[in-house]
């Protein structure tokens, strides 16, 4: 199980910094995505870890053994790019043997190989084509199967599937399930696709501007983001965002918090959660406050939960047979999305009232930070 090891691993060309500093652990045996907005640093990450590129300061280890001065070849790394890169006058047996008769493998050797690998991808009857006679998925399963010819230690994915329409991404999506299972080796996966980070990834790692901002399973981003951009990013849609003040303290480490309605919510709040901060607490501070999509419910009058009432207006539906999500423009300012079952009537006007659950309530504080409220429970 290969573990690759990043020590303050820096980044820069000229003045500017790409990679800020980063130190990350990608266990064996396992996938992890990096996601983030563009430009975040998240394809210059795998380039320095495929040697492509060379870190201005830092380290890199692959299984213990720094590889900061090693090519490309040494490092026993195969990665698959966005664009293919397939050879277009070769064809898909000889691509997929390319490296390896580059190493000296044997001719039997290298036709076990690729028909091995062929067939685990679904291939073996194109092996006489060349790329042109290919469809799209046809030439990523093609990539794919060039990196995995190699047996490497790890394989690097920079977007493979960001060329593919959304069937075909969804077929990949399985199929590179699958490949993780069988294949029992580690995955760096770069995408911009929160489904494929979600459903591929063990660990996803959050990028933004050459920094980590959080590094965790798909759950513990999802329902933990450590701040606001975290909370922006990760889900689809993302999480709505409403601005409150603190209004009082009351007893038992309950915060009074005011929305901009006037309605107050009571939340609780450990005290030990806000020591060093408590002038971000003080009456009349700003907090945001999030909530997913579908932790919003529409209003029950008997509902015996705790939490706020909005009251707004629908702006817009889009329904997609299975689910609906709902957008809202609230009553006294702001907008939240909210998702419903697909059979919802809602129409554009319609006056609908919505009701906000205290225990689905994220805080962040004046500085964008998280707030933990209650005591950590582990996620499956």
């Amino acid at each position: 199980m290969t573990t690759i090891t990043l020590k303050n691993v820096t980044k820069s060309v000229k003045d500017h910094i790409i990679i800020d500093g980063i130190g990350l652990v990608i266990t064996g045996n396992s996938c992890t995505a990096l996601v983030g907005p563009s430009g975040c640093g998240k394809s210059t990450l795998l380039r320095l870890i495929c040697g492509l590129e060379e870190p201005t300061t830092g380290e890199i280890y692959i299984d213990g053994q720094c590889v900061n001065m090693r090519p490309p070849v040494e490092r026993g790394i195969a990665m698959v790019f966005q664009s293919y890169a397939l050879y277009p006058h070769m064809t898909v047996f000889d691509n997929m043997a390319f490296a390896l008769k580059i190493a000296g493998c044997s001719k039997t050797d290298i036709a076990q190989r690729v028909q091995q690998t062929a067939k685990t991808l679904k291939v073996e009857h194109l092996l006489d084509r060349k790329p042109k006679q290919l469809s799209g998925g046809q030439r990523q399963r093609v990539a794919i199967g060039r990196a995995i010819v190699r047996h490497p230690k790890a394989f690097l994915f920079d977007e493979p599937l960001s060329n593919l329409d959304a069937a075909l991404r969804s077929e990949m999506r399985y199929e590179l399930a699958r490949l993780k299972a069988d294949l029992n080796t580690t995955m760096v996966y770069v995408t911009h696709d929160q489904e494929e980070a979600m459903t591929l990834a063990d660990t996803i790692v959050v990028m933004r501007d050459g920094r980590v901002e959080q590094q965790g399973t798909p759950l513990e981003l999802y329902h933990r983001p450590k701040n606001l951009f975290v909370a922006s990013f990760i889900g689809s849609p993302t999480m709505n965002f409403l601005q409150a003040t603190v209004d009082a303290w009351q007893e038992d480490h309950c915060l009074r918090i005011r929305f901009r309605s006037d309605e107050t919510l009571l939340v609780k709040v450990p005290f030990d959660a806000l020591e060093g901060k408590e002038e971000l607490f003080s009456e009349g501070s700003s907090l945001t406050i999030g909530v997913r999509p579908e932790s919003l419910e529409e209003d029950v009058s008997c509902t015996d939960q705790e939490g706020v009432r909005l009251n707004g207006t629908v702006s817009l539906v889009e329904n997609f047979g299975n689910e609906a999500y709902v957008y809202v423009t609230l009553q006294k300012g702001g907008h939240v999305k909210v998702r419903l079952a697909g059979n919802c009537t809602y129409e554009v006007g319609r006056r609908i009232s919505l009701f906000l659950p205290q225990s689905d309530c994220h805080i962040f504080d004046a500085n964008g930070e998280a707030v933990r409220r209650f005591k950590e429970e582990s996620l499956c």
